[in-house]
């Protein structure tokens, strides 16, 4: 396939910033206005970081205006419609061990340079997916539930259970509302979550094989583009496909075009972890 760039990215040219001042695999990132916020990760020596980086990216200079209450690392966070951001889940883990799933969060306010801790997940989830929804609740994805944050609350409530445990997933919000969630670690299925009712049912179309690490990008007309991950043995793959969602569980699955390399390496690709981090969720 021939891909042509707009002019206007055809120009652009990468730039070197500066290094973040603590070094992380496997961190979080979401942008507050014109700043880019980085948690936790893995650290050199192998252990969870507690770190809040950011990057004024006018300035382009790093700061570091709090810490978290618990070092992790693969978890999500997401910036609410109050400009806060949410820390969900992930792992947390010392040196030498195998990570301990959590279902902690905290709530970042760069304003007051404080990270305080907030209603726990209902169960702990190790990889989770994070969708803000339109009326600024927040739709967490993981284990074996969709779960939805109020933040006016501060509390977590189950909104759905899913078909099959998911960790090392993908989830995307689709055009007409609902939410789409695909493979994850022994997984090749889709299912799609109704969360005005509270459902999911497993779509028809499966992958090849089970994939995990990947991402999946929203298209118009009802499809989604599944990009790279990585199967049982470890291996990335530079495939893709693109699923078409239907009505109910109709679906189909194309081949897609080939990525210039492989693509995956999460869960069980993180170079500090030697090889699946252990434990559930």
């Amino acid at each position: 396939m021939l891909c042509v760039l707009p002019s206007a990215l055809a120009a652009q040219t990468w730039e070197r910033l500066a290094d973040m001042p603590v070094a992380v695999a496997a961190p979080a990132v979401s942008a507050v206005g014109r700043r880019a916020v980085v948690t936790g990760g893995v650290l050199l020596g192998g252990g969870a970081s507690d770190a809040v980086q950011v990057l004024d990216l006018d300035a382009l200079t790093w700061s570091r205006p709090t810490t978290l209450n618990t070092a992790r690392y693969q978890h999500a966070q997401v910036t609410l419609a109050d400009g806060r951001v949410l820390v969900v889940g992930g792992l947390s883990r010392q040196p030498g061990h195998n990570g301990v799933p959590l279902a902690g969060c905290e709530l970042i306010d760069l304003d007051q340079a404080v990270s305080e801790p907030t209603g726990g997940l209902p169960m702990p989830m190790r990889t989770p997916t994070l969708h803000l929804l339109g009326d600024g609740a927040v739709a967490a994805v993981g284990n074996q539930v969709v779960a939805v944050f109020d933040p006016r609350a501060g509390t977590w409530g189950v909104l759905a259970a899913l078909h099959q445990p998911r960790r090392g997933h993908a989830s995307v919000l689709l055009e007409d509302g609902t939410l789409l969630v695909g493979g994850g670690i022994g997984r090749s299925t889709f299912e799609r979550v109704d969360l005005a009712r509270g459902t999911s049912i497993l779509m028809k179309a499966r992958l090849p094989g089970a994939l995990d690490d990947l991402a999946m990008v929203p298209l118009p007309g009802g499809r989604v583009w599944v990009i790279g991950g990585q199967g049982l043995d470890g291996q990335t793959t530079d495939r893709t496909w693109v699923l078409t969602v239907g009505e109910g569980s109709e679906s189909r699955l194309d081949p897609g075009p080939r990525l210039g390399l492989g693509r995956g390496g999460g869960p069980r690709g993180d170079p500090y972890a030697g090889g699946d981090c252990g434990g559930g969720g």
